[in-house]
């Protein structure tokens, strides 16, 4: 089934897609630009032409509407009409314009701005409907472009005409004729014209829609036997008996009908109301009140198109909506500086604008899946650290890491970057062009990636930095005051019986030229740090009056039992610098987490003065 006609009433319009500017170059317009380039599934493209002022617009707005309109519900792609909910739709009245006088309507090319989604084949249908041929305000230059466009755009061609299938309908066609000088499959040196055969595979399915057709197929076959439409269309391009120039001018042309358009059909269609007068207003009429005739061939003739309706295709590539506008950009191109289109330099066009796209679509890829693992997502997983700060450049999270693993993050999405530029490459590229732009692209990938992973790398170098200094700062301040906590309890146990404990002296007082701190204040790390010096310093002066008050002390004496105390706060010291560093060792991201360790010396924990004192009091006692 197909998705509805009218979901989006911006788009449910038509839009002119390729018109002539004052300079008489060929413009595509920017809205449907957009609209193609929105398309990024297969498209199909009916296409209608013929000559102007033959309702070849009425026709295309009841393809696209279905014989139901839009007032019930809608019509699935393979022709089988819903119900409608009411008796007087008219599919007709909005769509494509439909004029009313001998003037030609539609000017150019134009496209219906909300393509139709074909659900069980998974594709878009767009409709073209195109300038009249033969208007006396065209050249028949211009024409023949417009009708070389059409062909080249289209997936399904329909051509619309009155009456029957005569000569004057074929000499009506002959601009077919001048397709292999309008159209060219490779660039030629010699100016050669395109074969003929060869162009078969390049134009879409044909269909001839005769509309108010008043012959009796029944009757028209040999023996009396009944002619299906098909058997008609094959019939009227036969070649005729004659050997004048206008019998020669005209077999031409049913040649090269026959022979450019191997897939090709036929619907005619009654008169669809008696009135001659209703008939200069057709759009206004509603569906029931046409004759029944009539409906019943627009039935068949939508069965036959969406039931055979394929993705345009070049080259075995099925299009999407921005492959099909690369391809239109180069037949304007073309025609606008003076050359004809050319098949496969527009083909390497579009392969170019896709390889580049899957270049642009992998570079997305790679960098998604980087910033995932750096903003957390599997951050863990490979060993990343968070880094939480309060600045205004890195408030959200943000994760360091170790070199070897960032290069494993790299190379991983760095493969899958190339998976994604292959299979795109592969999608549009055969032969040695696939060759060419896969190397070319390659390339190319690779560039960009190691430019955007050195960012990457110089960004994880000075958040390592930031982050270690951080944790070295914090690491320090936390041993620090578990040291500071240690060493008071050992300096209690370990002092002398015989001294009386120091009494706490007034905050600010001086002794020996050092302010003593009141412990009966809360104290700052800072003021710890010095209470604890002090703390040094007095028991290092209860050890020397002890040993003064023992000479000859031995292995039992006060003196021995208190060098012995200093080399275990001496210990204490060292330990903590280890317990610092090994926690560093594993906490640490980066490259720069050596460094900031080699920045960070074990003094650092104490005052230098009080840990050479100590250590030169040990080796001079």
């Amino acid at each position: 089934m197909m998705a509805s006609l009218a979901a989006n009433e911006s788009k449910a319009r038509a839009l002119p897609f390729i018109s002539v500017d004052e300079a008489g170059e060929f413009v595509i317009d920017p809205e449907a630009r957009k609209c193609l380039e929105e398309i990024n599934v297969p498209v199909a493209v009916v296409g209608i032409g013929g000559q102007y002022r033959t309702g070849k617009s009425y026709l295309l707005n009841i393809l696209k509407h279905g014989p139901e309109g839009e007032s019930g519900n809608t019509t699935s792609m393979n022709g089988e009409a819903g119900e409608s909910g009411s008796s007087e739709a008219q599919p007709s009245t909005s769509g494509f314009g439909v004029g009313h006088s001998v003037q030609a309507c539609t000017k150019g090319i134009w496209l219906w701005g909300e393509p139709v989604y074909v659900d069980n084949k998974k594709m878009a249908v767009l409709f073209l409907d195109t300038e009249g041929l033969g208007s006396v305000k065209a050249s028949a230059t211009h024409d023949a472009r417009i009708f070389a466009l059409t062909l080249l755009i289209a997936s399904y061609f329909v051509y619309n005409s009155r009456g029957t299938i005569d000569s004057s309908a074929i000499d009506k066609l002959s601009l077919v004729v001048n397709l292999t000088k309008q159209i060219h499959i490779r660039s030629t040196a010699d100016g050669k014209e395109t074969d003929v055969k060869e162009l078969q595979q390049y134009v879409p399915s044909f269909m001839w829609v005769v509309r108010d057709f008043t012959l009796q197929l029944k009757k028209m076959g040999a023996n009396g036997r009944s002619l299906t439409s098909r058997d008609y269309l094959n019939h009227a391009l036969e070649d005729q008996k004659g050997m004048s120039k206008d019998v020669f001018k005209k077999n031409a042309v049913r040649r090269m009908l026959r022979t450019i358009f191997p897939e090709k059909d036929c619907v005619t269609l009654v008169r669809p109301i008696a009135e001659e007068e209703k008939l200069k207003d057709l759009s206004s009429i509603p569906w029931s009140d046409l004759r029944e005739e009539f409906r019943g061939g627009i039935k068949r003739l939508r069965d036959r198109i969406f039931s055979n309706l394929q993705a345009k295709k070049l080259f075995g590539k099925a299009l999407t909506g921005p492959m099909l506008l690369e391809l239109v950009d180069s037949y304007v191109t073309s025609f606008n500086t003076g050359g004809f289109p050319t098949i496969t330099n527009a083909w390497g066009r579009v392969v170019e604008g896709q390889c580049r796209e899957g270049l642009t679509i992998a570079m997305d890829a790679y960098n998604n899946g980087i910033r995932k693992f750096l903003t957390g997502e599997g951050a863990g997983i490979v060993g990343g650290k968070l880094m939480r700060t309060d600045s205004a450049e890195t408030s959200r999270d943000q994760y360091v890491f170790d070199e070897d693993d960032l290069i494993r993050i790299h190379e991983k999405e760095y493969a899958n970057a190339k998976d994604i530029l292959r299979s795109k490459i592969e999608h549009v590229a055969t032969g040695t062009n696939a060759t060419k732009f896969m190397g070319e692209m390659m390339k190319d990938l690779g560039e960009k990636i190691r430019g955007q992973f050195k960012k990457i790398k110089d960004s994880n170098r000075s958040l390592s930095k930031e982050f270690c200094s951080q944790l070295i700062k914090k690491l320090d301040k936390e041993e620090t005051a578990n040291a500071t906590k240690a060493q008071e309890a050992a300096l209690q146990n370990m002092r002398p019986p015989s001294l009386p404990k120091p009494a706490l002296m007034p905050a600010n007082v001086e002794v020996e030229g050092k302010k003593a701190i009141n412990n009966s204040a809360p104290m700052t790390e800072e003021e710890k740090k010095k209470a604890m010096i002090q703390e040094q310093l007095n028991e290092i002066r209860r050890m020397k009056q002890a040993k003064q008050s023992s000479p000859g002390g031995t292995s039992g004496s006060p003196g021995l039992k208190n060098n012995k105390s200093v080399t275990s706060r001496l210990r204490l010291v060292q330990n903590v610098a280890e317990r610092t560093i090994k926690r560093y060792n594993a906490e640490a991201r980066g490259p720069e987490k050596w460094d900031i360790l080699r920045t960070y010396p074990t003094p650092q924990l104490y005052p230098t003065d009080i840990t050479d004192f100590i250590v030169r009091k040990l080796y001079t006692n």
